[in-house]
C-alpha cells in the first residue's frame, strides 16, 4: 500500500467532486481508495472519504459528500487500499503465477518402492514413512532436548518463536523505565491519557494509558480518528477560527498497572469515572456549551482598532494588555458577540489534547520548532510561516508572546478566573515557584479552582531536573503580573512555556495576541 499527494485539490461543502491541479490520477487511484485532506505536515485535518470513481487525471468522485469548508490550493493525500501495489492484487497475481505452472508443480502418485526415490502426492507432501523419526514435522511438531531459535527484537510483537531471551527482555527490560509489553490499542471512545513515569532529563519520560492504568499503543491515524481532535476551521466574522469541542478531563494518580502511583491526565468526549466537563467549557452563567473558537493564527491589527485572525499578517504587538483586550473584544459590534483575548482555561484546554496527542509535551520535537532562534535584534514571521503547528492551530509557540487574560501573579501568589465560568478573579493561595525549567505542574485545588485543569508550574529547577521541554519566568516584587505564553522569536519556546514577570502597561515587539471566542 501507499500514498499519493501529488499537486493539489479543490473541494465544495456538499459535493462528492474533487478537483485536482498537476494530480496523475487516472494512474496512480483507484475507486475504494482513501482520501482526505492534510496539513504542512501531512497530517489529517478532516475526514478521511472512500474515492467511488477516478474520472480523469484531474477530476475523482467521492462515495460520501464532502463535509468540510469549500476551499482550493489544498494539500490531500490518497491512500491506496486498492490497485496493483496493495496486498490483496500482489497475492492474487502470484497465485495466477503458479496457476500457470502447475503441471511442473504437478508429481505422479507412484507408490514408492524400497529402491525408489520419495515421491510427493498429489497434495504436495511426502508420504510419512519417507520421513525419518528425528525429523520434526511441521504440524504440532514435538520438540526435545534444547532446541534454540534467534532472538526477536523486544519490539516484536508477531508469531514468531518467543525464546527465553526475548522474554526476557520484554517483560524485564534492563534499562527502561517505560513498560515494553503487550499493549492493546484504545478505542475512539473511552478515556486516554498520558503519564510522567519519570521526571528530570529536560524533557522527563513519558507513556500513554488507559484509564486502568494500562500502557495502550495509537496507532498513526488514531488521533485524527477522535471526535475530541476533528478540529473544524471556519470563517466568523471573515476570520479564521478553529473550533475546539468539549471534552472532559482527570487529572489523577494511577493505582494500578504498571505505573501506579505515578500522575496521569486524562481526555475523553464524554464523561467517565472521575471526570468533569474542562472550564473552558463553561459560559459566564456557568452553563456547559459545547464548543469555543479559537484564533487558527496569532492576532493581527485588523484596521487599526481590531484584533483579527488570518495568515500571512503581521503579529500586532508593541500594544498593552488593556488595549489587546480592548482590541479583541471591538470585534463584538453588529450583532457579532462573543470575541476576546484568549483565556487560560481555553488555553489549557489546547495543551490537554494536544499533550495527549504527542505522548509528551516537547511539542518543538514532536511538531516542530518554529521561529524561537532568530537574534535578539530580529523580528516575528508573518502568521501561518513558520513550522509551529498543531492541527490547525499556527505558531502557538514562538515568533511572539501571546497575551493570556483569566490568570495573574500578585506578588508571587497566583489569582485565576474562579472555575465556575463567571470570571471573577480568586486567590488560590499558590505560592508560585522561582523561575527554572519545569519539573511538574501545580495539581493544588479548592473550591473554587482546579489547577488540575490548568498547566502551571509546580516545582521548577534547572534544566537537568525539568520534565517539561520548557521553562517558567517569574517576577515577584510585590506588584500584579500578567501572563504571557509560548515564547518569541529570540528566547526560545514551547507549548507549556510560561511568563508572568511584566505588568500590563508593558509592551513590547515582541509580544502579541490571539482571539477566541465564547
Amino acid at each position: 500500500m501507499s500514498w499519493y499527494r501529488t499537486g493539489t485539490v479543490a473541494v465544495t461543502n456538499g459535493s462528492k467532486t474533487v478537483t485536482g491541479v498537476g494530480t496523475l490520477w487516472t494512474t496512480a487511484v483507484n475507486a475504494g481508495d482513501a482520501f482526505a485532506l492534510v496539513d504542512a505536515n501531512l497530517n489529517p485535518t478532516d475526514a478521511w472519504y472512500e474515492v467511488e470513481a477516478v474520472v480523469s487525471n484531474t477530476e475523482i468522485t467521492l462515495k460520501q459528500s464532502y463535509a468540510g469548508t469549500t476551499g482550493s490550493n489544498k494539500q490531500y493525500c490518497v491512500f491506496n487500499l486498492v490497485g496493483n501495489m496493495t496486498t490483496p492484487s500482489f497475492a492474487q497475481r502470484l497465485a495466477t503465477f503458479f496457476a500457470s505452472f502447475q503441471s511442473l508443480i504437478d508429481k505422479p502418485t507412484t507408490t514408492p518402492t524400497a529402491s525408489s526415490i520419495p515421491i510427493a502426492d498429489s497434495g504436495g507432501k511426502i508420504a510419512d514413512g519417507w520421513i525419518p523419526a528425528t525429523v520434526a514435522r511441521l504440524a504440532s511438531p514435538a520438540l526435545t532436548g534444547s532446541p534454540t531459535a534467534p532472538t526477536q527484537l523486544a519490539s516484536d510483537d508477531s508469531t514468531k518463536i518467543a525464546t527465553t531471551a526475548h522474554v526476557k527482555s520484554v517483560v524485564i527490560p534492563s534499562n527502561s523505565l517505560v513498560y515494553s509489553g503487550p499493549r492493546r490499542i484504545p478505542s475512539l471512545t473511552e478515556p486516554i491519557g498520558v503519564v510522567l513515569v519519570q521526571t528530570g532529563g529536560g524533557a522527563g519520560v513519558w507513556d500513554r494509558v488507559d484509564l486502568g492504568g494500562n500502557p495502550v499503543a495509537c496507532p498513526p491515524g488514531y488521533f485524527s480518528s477522535r471526535s475530541e481532535y476533528l478540529l473544524n476551521t471556519s470563517a466568523i466574522d471573515n476570520q479564521c477560527m478553529v473550533e475546539i469541542k468539549k471534552f472532559h478531563y482527570a487529572n489523577v494518580l494511577l493505582t494500578e498497572g504498571p505505573y501506579a502511583g505515578k500522575r496521569a491526565r486524562f481526555i475523553n468526549k464524554t464523561a467517565f469515572s472521575g471526570s468533569q466537563a474542562h472550564p473552558a467549557f463553561l459560559n459566564t452563567s456557568g452553563v456547559e456549551i459545547n464548543q469555543f473558537y479559537v484564533g487558527a493564527y496569532e492576532g493581527y491589527d485588523d484596521g487599526g482598532s481590531k484584533v483579527g485572525s488570518t495568515n500571512n499578517k503581521a503579529p500586532l504587538v508593541s500594544i498593552d494588555f488593556t488595549t489587546m483586550l480592548d482590541r479583541c473584544a471591538a470585534r463584538n459590534a453588529g450583532g457579532v458577540t462573543g470575541f476576546q483575548l484568549i483565556d487560560i482555561y481555553q488555553l489549557a484546554a489546547i495543551q490537554y489534547l494536544a499533550l495527549v496527542e504527542m505522548g509528551n509535551p516537547d511539542a518543538q520535537v514532536s511538531l516542530g520548532r518554529g521561529n524561537c532562534d532568530a537574534p535578539s535584534g530580529g523580528s516575528a514571521m508573518q502568521t501561518g510561516t513558520t513550522t509551529a503547528i498543531w492541527r490547525a492551530l499556527h505558531e502557538l509557540w514562538g515568533n511572539v508572546w501571546m497575551m493570556v487574560q483569566g490568570i495573574e501573579n500578585r506578588d508571587g501568589v497566583l489569582w485565576v478566573w474562579n472555575k465556575d465560568g463567571t470570571r471573577a478573579f480568586v486567590n488560590t493561595g499558590f505560592t508560585l515557584p522561582s523561575s527554572g525549567w519545569v519539573v511538574d505542574m501545580s495539581v493544588a485545588a479548592g473550591a473554587t479552582f482546579d489547577l488540575g485543569a490548568l498547566f502551571i508550574p509546580g516545582e521548577t529547577a534547572d534544566y537537568d531536573s525539568g520534565s517539561w521541554s520548557d521553562c517558567f519566568w517569574i517576577t515577584k516584587d510585590g506588584t500584579t503580573k500578567v501572563c504571557y505564553h509560548g515564547g518569541g522569536w529570540h528566547d526560545g519556546g514551547g507549548l507549556f512555556y510560561l511568563h508572568l514577570s511584566t505588568a500590563a502597561t508593558y509592551v513590547d515587539t515582541s509580544i502579541g495576541g490571539r482571539l477566541a471566542k465564547v
